[in-house]
This record gives C-alpha cells, structure tokens and sequence, in this order.
C-alpha cells in the first residue's frame, strides 16, 4: 500500500500518542491548502462529481447531496469565499460534520475514472465550512412569510434535522422529536475522536434560533405525542427515525454468546459515557481481553477498530472483511478500501494485528475466559482459529427500522414496510398512509445509507411534504428537478 495517499487530503496528526488520544485528530485544511485543491478541478469539463443518484439523469452518481461542485471551486479560485460558501450551504448545512461523510463524489471523480487519485473534494467542504464558521457566516438565515401551516418531523438525525433546515425555511410551523440526541448516529456511535461534537450542537442551535422547537428525549406515540394528537394539530409529519434493527452474524453456530457483541450497541455506550462522564469506562471489559475480533469493513467496524486501540492500546486486534482484497494499486475511495486508508492516515500504524480479507466468521465456542473463534475463506477453505479471552465485535449493518411503537400505531391508518423492513414510499417519498400527509426519508425509508444520502432524503422527504400540503415550495428536489420553482 502506497506511503503517501494523497486521496485523503484532509491533514491528519500522524504522532506516536494518536491511538491515546479521544479528542478529533483531523485537522482543518488551511485556506491555502483548500486553494490548491480547488486549483486541481479548475479546469475539469466533466461534473461527475456533483451528479446526484437522486437525479433521473444519473449514472454511477457522485454526490448525494448535488453540490454543484464546478461553480464553487471556481469562486474558491476567484478569492470569493463568501460566495463560494453560500452556494454551498444551499445543498450542503452541516459542512463542519464532514468527517462522517464516505465522499461519493470523490469516487466519481474523473481522475479517479482515469485510475488516479482524485481531488480531495471532502477536504475542501471540510476546510471552507470551518473557515465560514470561523468567520460568523453560519447564522440564523432571514426567512421568508409564515403560511402558518405546522409540521412533525420525527427522529432528529442527519435526515430529520435537514428537513427541518428546509421546512422551517419553507414557512412553515417545525417541531422536531428526538429520543435520544440531535443529529443522532453522528453524535450518539460516532467516535469523539472523528469530528467534534460540538460542531453538531451548534448546527441545533441555529435551527432553533430560526424557530425549529426541539422536543428532545421524547418519542412519538406515547404522551404528549400520541398518533391522535398528531393528526388534530399537525398538518403533516416526515419520518426520520433511522434504522436500528442491528444486522446480526447470521448462520454462524455460536453466535449467540455472551461475548459475540454488536459494534453499534459497543460504539453507542462508549460515547454515552464519554457523554456523561467525560471519561471512557470500557464498559466490555477490553482490559482483560486477549484478542478482538471485529467483523465488517464499513465505516463502524473501522471506529470500532480506532476506539479498542485507544481503550487498550496492545490489544491484538483483527479484522474480517468478506470481501475479496482489492487492487491496492487502484486509487481509492474503493469501497471497502476508504476505511483501511483512512484509518493508516489517521496514526502512524492501524493498530491491526491482521486484516483477513475474502474470510468469513465459521464457527464460535467456548467462553469468554476461553473462547475460540474459527475462519474460513468464501469458497470454505480453513482458516485460522483464535483462542482465549476473544471478543466478537460484528459491524454488518441494519436490517431496518424499529417495528414496533410507532410503527403499529401507524398500522391501521395504512403504514406498510417492504420486504428489506424499511417503510414503503411513492412519489415524494410518500408513505402508504392515506388519511394524513406523511412522508419519509432517511435510513428507515431507504435502508442503511451514509451521510450524504441521508441528508439527501430528508430533503426530498421535505421536498415531497411540502408538495403535499400546498403544491408548491422553494424546497430544491433532486428527483423531482422539474417541479422545483
């Protein structure tokens, strides 16, 4: 694996105690190094870029989101930051959380095509959002008349809290319940170490002093939110309540033990800790493990990885990946590939004891003080087998959104799941739900997507309610381009 991966642009604090310390490791790219990255795609004709996969006229797709990414390199260019960042923030609101992001348009980038590294466009969204916030430009927007119309967005999470942004925008009335923390995974199961958390609360802060009313550690079909209340004071709602049905290690004979542990449900207390104690308890017991296995390639598995280095930092870890090693010689980001190299950027070594590519988990018995844990390959050739004081971390992703509470409430007005447990939507991401406008966006309507596309369908999610409630909005959609004003 190349020494250099210039991919990966954002600079990072390659030092020997980065695998000690909780507190985000990313540095901000400076404004000159943002200029030069900007300089790279000045003179690209292709856009790929910024081509939404929300778009009817997609292909692969590049950014989720659609930022138009030309124009604002160009401005960045041109010396014009302020406006460079406004364009920006009409596509992108949370820029400072970039970190979080898998950087699609970086895969279609066009250098990238042409098997080279590609501009490292996060790092430029990254660097300019922070130099904006530096410079007082996130503020409160002047918003246009009330139509005095109210809405319920449920689940404050990327896709939640980006159809509040347009919808408190649009004119109308915004009350946003949260059970747990705003912004959601981002706050609650991403690391301290991957973006700062401060950042996300200021993002709410914003939005509540444009008039977005937070009902934080509240939950919808119960209490002062019940289905019925909702019907009579609301005009509408959105779903954006995620997916939290953890994907489990399927057909592997002892995968229920005690010691077999969801990555999610490890990631998730760990911050909570963090969160109300300001310290990292190690609530799984890593000090006396011998060995951690984590299974999973993704983003999760890889700040699964991040956070048992710095909870014990000898600890032998390894990782499963099922996939088939890629060509390292290929330029990233190939998924599952950005992880990996992300993770050797952000220290001076990964941490890993091994890296299993094309393997799968086989078998697991015994016990916590004596487990074992066998591999094997995909075309089930034997694999190693690892013994002793062994922790099982899987990392495979949601099977879909919770299917109880509000979801049997919502039952007998007509809420339907598709087969994957996700809730079914029609044009404008409508729901099945006849009597009362309801649409919905994010990981509970789309399965487990990133950071992009869940911002991406809370804003169509937005986009579809609003077209629902008045037949027209300022709200700009991706799949529907043509009915935008």
């Amino acid at each position: 694996m190349p020494k250099h991966l210039p991919v990966l642009s954002t600079k990072v604090a390659k030092r020997p105690d980065a695998l000690r310390d909780w507190n985000p490791i990313v540095e901000v790219p400076s404004l000159e190094r943002v200029r030069e990255l900007s300089g790279d795609c000045g003179q690209c004709a292709y856009q790929w870029c910024g081509t939404s996969v929300l778009s009817p006229h997609a292909g692969t797709g590049g950014c989720a989101i659609g930022t138009q990414w030309g124009p604002i390199h160009g401005l960045i260019c041109q010396g014009d930051l302020r406006a460079a960042y406004a364009l920006l923030r009409r596509t992108q609101p949370f820029g400072r959380l970039m970190p979080s992001c898998n950087a699609e348009c970086e895969a279609n980038c066009s250098l990238r095509q042409n098997h080279r590294y590609p501009v490292g466009i996060q790092s430029v969204e990254f660097g300019l959002a922070e130099w904006a916030w530096q410079q007082g430009l996130v503020k409160p927007r002047r918003l246009g008349p009330r139509h005095g119309k109210k809405v319920l967005v449920v689940g404050g999470g990327l896709a939640g809290m980006t159809a509040a942004h347009e919808l408190i925008a649009d004119g109308y009335g915004v009350t946003v319940v949260e059970a747990d923390a705003l912004f959601g995974l981002v706050v609650t199961a991403v690391p301290d170490f991957k973006h700062s958390k401060a950042a996300a609360a200021d993002y709410a802060a914003i939005l509540r002093e444009e008039g977005v009313d937070f009902r934080v550690g509240q939950r919808v079909g119960t209490g002062t939110f019940s289905v019925d209340k909702i019907f009579r004071e609301y005009d509408g709602a959105v779903i954006a309540i995620g997916a939290h049905l953890v994907s489990p290690l399927r057909g592997v004979s002892g995968a229920d033990a005690s010691w077999v542990i969801s990555a999610h449900e490890f990631l998730a207390k760990q911050n909570l800790e963090r969160r109300s104690a300001g310290v990292h308890r190690n609530p799984h017991d890593v000090q006396n493990l011998d060995t951690a296995i984590v299974v999973g390639a993704g983003w999760t598995a890889d700040d699964t990885i991040r956070t048992l280095q710095r909870l014990r930092p000898k600890l032998r870890i390894v990782q499963v990946i099922r996939r088939p090693m890629p060509d390292i010689n290929e330029p990233p980001p190939l998924w599952p590939v950005r992880p990996v190299y992300t993770r050797r950027l952000l220290t001076e070594h990964d941490g890993l004891s091994e890296l299993h590519w094309d393997s799968v988990v086989a078998k697991i018995e015994g016990s916590v003080e004596r487990g074992r844990v066998y591999l094997k390959t995909n075309d089930g050739s034997e694999g190693p087998m690892f013994e002793g004081r062994v922790k099982v971390f899987y990392a495979l992703g949601f099977d879909g959104a919770t299917r109880h509470g509000l979801f049997e409430q919502l039952r007998p007005f007509g809420l339907q799941l598709t087969e994957y447990g996700t809730i079914a939507v029609r044009r404008f991401f409508q729901t099945t739900i006849e009597s009362f406008p309801v649409t919905a966006g994010g990981d509970c309507a789309t399965g487990m997507e990133d950071y992009a596309r869940a911002i991406a369908t809370g804003r169509e999610a937005a986009f579809g309610l609003a077209m629902l409630l008045r037949g027209e909005t300022r709200i700009v959609s991706l799949a529907y381009p043509e009915l935008c004003m």
